[in-house]
């Protein structure tokens, strides 16, 4: 099975700044942060990773490794800046306890009561009707997050509740 990740923009790059390849960006989201080790460009129709090499988040000026001179950087003026989706789920189990979590129909399964963060399967603990449940939060599986209705939109796979 071939792997083919979900990517969000969160940004995009305005133009070239000065003659050592930074670049100015758009960063309204404020979604971009030091910590991010590789972001997306859109390159012939494929997003293609760049490392970061600094990023100065008060004049919304970033560095990749491979732009040395603003022609290198040039090419990519106006570009969508992209993450892999499951990087923006939410990570801090407060932010989903509450939640109604519903299946793709809209019917509502159970109410999330918790994260169990484990390495590679993130879980979610659902209260249904009958039990509490696990199920695995994975990008794939989400449809909608919807933080002002406190809803999780979640494909739910036929026997999954039955695990």
């Amino acid at each position: 099975m071939i792997f083919s990740p979900r990517f969000v923009q969160i940004g995009f790059i305005e133009k070239t700044h000065g003659t050592k390849g930074w670049l100015k960006i758009n960063n309204s989201e404020n979604s971009i942060s030091v910590e991010m080790e590789f972001l997306f460009l859109e390159q012939s129709g494929q997003k293609v990773p760049f490392k970061v090499s600094d990023f100065n988040a008060i004049s919304n000026l970033i560095k990749f490794t491979q732009f040395n001179n603003p022609e290198d950087a040039q090419k990519f003026a106006n570009t969508g800046i992209f993450i892999i989706a499951e990087k923006t789920a939410p990570t801090k189990e407060r932010e989903l306890v509450g939640f109604k979590l519903l299946d793709q129909n809209n019917n509502q399964v159970g109410i999330i009561k918790g994260w169990e963060d484990i390495p590679g399967n993130p879980l979610l603990l659902v209260e249904t009707e009958k039990e509490q449940v696990y199920l695995p939060f994975n990008a794939d599986l989400i449809l909608e997050l919807d933080h002002k209705n406190e809803q999780l939109v979640y494909q739910m796979l036929d026997g999954l509740l039955e695990l």
